[in-house]
């Protein structure tokens, strides 16, 4: 997969887990709805990418643009929970035995079973992988529990 162009419907699984938080976010983002949203480590939300030490912190609820604005500057709203992301390929396919371990992050919309070398950071735990194995449902946790 590559990462999101437009605003994606992401539909979340079980609302038991979900709860809505709004944080700042960092500058020269720009978030279209249904992202992974990560918390870097400046503080700040930032659009879900192959990098370490991001802290994945939910779907992002509404577009959002920061190009021209300081960090901070404006807030966006996100959901955790239990969502739907599309599966790596290849050598880092998850599949339905890995139910329960850590899934790493290779995208906005993408998940991985492995850290890519050392160069991915946890996107949460997989909850679920469909009977095509292209989607993983993951479970991410905001604030961490």
């Amino acid at each position: 997969m590559v990462a999101l162009a437009a605003a994606k419907d992401v539909t979340e699984l079980d609302s038991i887990l979900g709860m809505e938080h709004e944080e700042g976010l960092a500058a020269t983002q720009v978030v279209f709805q249904g992202a992974l949203l990560v918390i870097s480590a400046a503080g700040t939300l930032a659009v879900a990418t192959t990098a370490l030490n991001l802290v994945a912190a939910g779907i992002a609820q509404e577009a959002r643009n920061s190009t021209d604005l300081a960090a901070g500057a404006l807030t966006c709203r996100f959901r955790s929970g239990i969502f739907p992301f599309a599966n790596s390929g290849g050598g880092d396919a998850i599949a339905q035995a890995n139910v329960g371990e850590n899934c790493f992050i290779v995208d906005d919309q993408t998940v991985a079973l492995t850290d890519g070398g050392g160069t991915r950071s946890t996107a949460g735990r997989i909850y679920r992988v469909n009977a095509a194995a292209t989607e993983v449902s993951v479970v991410i946790q905001y604030p961490l529990a």
